[in-house]
């Protein structure tokens, strides 16, 4: 066990042994020295400790980290380059700052807490982007503790006080808007290419129809996309930097049927359209370089929701993304009876929860509802019918007719 001696200069040494080595810490003061004892003490006997000069200090583990992501992503790895981006400015601007020189050993809750604390109130971050930040200092903790410079993941308990927090609400689309959506699509706009606007008319039906991501329909090579079986192979999505990699989880893979009238626009485009290119990539604009998201929103997106009289925000100030066709796209499928299983299959969700959380908003009017309910109490509240009479196999037959 530990013990606590002066040494010459007068400060106070703490010395243990953990397994085969021998450590020792030093205070100025005998009580500070005495309190550090039964920490080690308890943290030995509960197998947790790790000595000062083993750990590293929070933007040190984060740096760390840091390079690990950056080997991942050279060695293609599961890491594409928006993700490493993302959590490269996420954890250099808004973790490391907050916790100077801090030991991992040394964080404890209420750092985190108080932390969580600053980083909500500065205005900065959506309350889902500071869950999803202190996601990524869990994964940096995590890292630290495979290298053994810490035991225990306070990062864990922080993530359990963000349980009941729901990401902001998109703007939903109904079935008539997605109509009056899909009849703006066929109209060209003046200054606008025919081109253009059947590139947008087929990434619109691919999302409301198939539930494709934008990065995803970007991403539709020739091989993937079967006209005559009618099916999207999705196996790739097209990232912001123009990246060409594979879905973040094995769900998204998967292939999805098109309806006819979406073969018909592929086929029209692949004939008319399609500018070949060294990844067989169908979207691409004359140039053949990639249609930038950012492009893409400000100026053909806009453009649409105007022209479909769409534009206007509702009355929380919401105005419609791309993304709300994937929605839309998963609240239809339920609607017309598919299973919720298949659904996340189709969308590329590993369990169907996902699916019914995020995706499967109300399409149906509230009398309709209303009505079903109605139906459902009548068929256990009225009388059941008097059992039919004996009498011969053809007088049964007439009244089963």
């Amino acid at each position: 066990m530990a013990s606590v001696g002066k040494r010459p200069n007068g400060s106070w040494e703490v010395r243990y042994k953990e397994g085969t080595a021998h450590r020792s810490k030093s205070f100025k003061l005998k009580r500070d020295a005495d309190k550090y004892r039964l920490k080690v003490e308890t943290e030995i006997e509960g197998g947790i400790h790790v000595a000062a000069s083993q750990s590293v200090t929070v933007p040190e583990a984060v740096e760390q980290y840091i390079a690990h992501i950056e080997a991942r992503y050279r060695e293609q790895r599961r890491m594409g380059y928006a993700q490493l981006n993302c959590l490269r400015i996420y954890l250099r601007k808004h973790v490391s700052p907050y916790f100077g020189s801090k030991l991992l050993i040394d964080l404890k809750y209420a750092d985190l807490d108080d932390w969580v604390k600053k980083i909500s109130l500065s205005g900065k971050l959506a309350p889902a982007t500071v869950t999803k930040t202190i996601r990524m200092l869990k994964a940096v903790i995590d890292y630290a503790v495979k290298r053994q410079q810490v035991k225990i993941n306070v990062a864990v308990e922080a993530l359990k006080d963000r349980r009941g927090i729901k990401r902001a609400v998109i703007r939903t689309f109904d079935k008539h808007e997605v109509r009056d959506l899909i009849a703006a699509c066929s109209v060209r706009p003046p200054h606008f290419s025919e081109r253009l606007r059947a590139m947008r008319e087929c990434m619109v039906h691919l999302a409301a129809f198939c539930g494709l991501r934008f990065g995803e329909i970007m991403g539709l090579t020739v091989e993937n996309v079967d006209l005559d079986a009618r099916l999207v192979r999705v196996r790739h999505s097209l990232t912001a930097w123009d990246e060409h990699k594979g879905p973040k989880t094995h769900a998204g893979i998967r292939d999805v049927p098109m309806p006819l009238a979406l073969v018909t626009l592929l086929r029209t485009w692949m004939a008319t359209h399609y500018i070949d290119n060294d990844r067989r990539l169908i979207f691409r604009v004359r140039n053949g370089n990639m249609l930038a998201p950012a492009n893409f929103y400000s100026r053909y997106w806009q453009q649409l929701l105007g022209h479909a009289g769409l534009a206007a925000p509702d009355s929380e100030g919401r105005t419609f993304h791309f993304h709300a066709l994937r929605h839309f796209a998963a609240s239809l499928m339920i609607a017309h009876g598919i299973p919720l299983t298949d659904v996340a299959a189709l969308l590329g969700h590993s369990a169907f929860d996902v699916t019914l959380q995020v995706y499967a908003h109300r399409i149906t009017r509230g009398n309709l509802r209303h009505m079903e309910l109605e139906g459902m109490a009548n068929s256990m509240l009225q009388p059941a019918p008097p059992p039919a009479a004996a009498g011969s196999v053809t007088q049964i037959l007439r009244i089963s007719a």
